[in-house]
């Protein structure tokens, strides 16, 4: 099974699936094929009941098998789903040009310079991002992604049971990359940066001249710590929390209630933005 997909080809398919699991619910697109372009024709989510402790196996299946019947009913759900729950070894690397076969065998030969675990309980998979001349040489950028076998089957032994059959198990910012790249985002001198703010973490990804060049996940500090820092100061439940953080952002509360979130809040976004920053900086620092 392909952990990361970016390789070019042709879609056979006239219609696919997309699902997008996170720690505070499901999303699920539906998208038909029209000549060479995708288009959206449904989308539906379902958030998780709201609780500080990673959701139970059993709920997580009873809410993909309810996402199902929402999107498709009984009909056989087969989709490109993302990586849950883990981060998989990832390394950007450039290498001399060489024909697949012997890209593959030099792969696995890369992966173990980096990996301390058994290669032989890993899945390794790569994509090649482009092709360049340097130096009168060619060479290839390419994105290298690993995780261990263990966590693949039980995320796809999930999905089963709850209705997917899975195709792809794609990497969350590489499937950023790809969708921006196909837009156009990128100019060949241009960095850009990527910030993905969940529930429980933070993935920062920098892309430089068109090419993916760092990427880093910042655990603990995510939306969630809103409600943690709201939880401890002001007493209140976890609910009470969301829905306070919620409020202020989207509805903003009356003036004479705001102050003291206010504070409580900016404190928990400034240790995030700093924690970014942190990133942002060794990175300056590492780039030629």
């Amino acid at each position: 099974m392909k952990i990361i997909s970016l390789k070019k080809g042709p879609v056979k398919k006239k219609k696919i699936y997309g699902l997008d699991m996170g720690e505070s619910g499901l999303r699920i697109a539906s998208l038909s094929r029209q000549g060479e372009e995708f288009i959206l024709e449904d989308f539906s989510f379902r958030d998780f009941p709201l609780r500080e402790e990673p959701i139970d196996q059993a709920t997580l299946i009873q809410t993909l098998q309810d996402l199902k019947k929402d999107i498709a009913g009984e009909e056989e759900i087969k989709a490109v789903v993302n990586l849950y729950r883990t981060e998989p070894i990832l390394k950007f690397l450039t290498l001399p040009y060489m024909a697949e076969a012997e890209l593959n065998k030099t792969i696995r030969y890369q992966a173990q310079r980096f990996i301390v675990y058994n290669i032989d309980k890993m899945i390794i998979d790569y994509a090649v991002i482009n092709t360049f001349q340097e130096g009168g040489l060619k060479k290839v950028n390419l994105a290298l992604a690993a995780t261990t076998k263990e966590v693949v089957y039980k995320e796809v032994e999930i999905l089963k049971n709850g209705g997917i059959e899975p195709v792809s198990i794609g990497v969350d910012c590489l499937a950023q990359f790809d969708l921006a790249r196909e837009k156009g985002a990128f100019k060949n001198d241009e960095v850009v940066g990527f910030i993905d703010w969940g529930a429980k973490k933070v993935r920062l990804q920098i892309i430089d001249g068109g090419i993916p060049r760092f990427h880093r996940e910042c655990p603990a500090i995510g939306s969630w710590e809103i409600n943690k820092a709201l939880k401890q100061n002001f007493k209140l439940s976890w609910e009470e929390a969301e829905r306070i953080k919620r409020e202020f952002s989207y509805s903003p509360l009356e003036d004479k209630d705001k102050g003291d979130y206010r504070k409580v809040i900016e404190k928990v976004m400034g240790d995030t933005l700093l924690e970014i920053k942190r990133s942002l900086d060794y990175y300056i620092d590492i780039s030629p």
